[in-house]
């Protein structure tokens, strides 16, 4: 048996702090935005809204 003391888990309160909020940035060619949603099994996800006039989504999408 080992002596160590069992570790608590890591808290999630930087990733809570995101969850429902928008924040700027994602990509260097447009003004895009960011949001953070968590699903009911704890992943986070962010998911990345570019502007129409984006050179890049219009490379991806094409």
């Amino acid at each position: 048996m080992s002596r160590r003391r069992a570790r608590k888990a890591p808290g999630n309160a930087a990733l809570d702090a995101l969850v429902g909020r928008s924040f700027p940035g994602g990509c260097d060619d447009c003004h895009a935005y960011q949001t953070m949603t968590r699903d009911s099994s704890g992943i986070y996800r962010v998911t990345t809204y570019h502007d129409n006039s984006c050179p890049y989504f219009r490379g991806v999408t094409r």
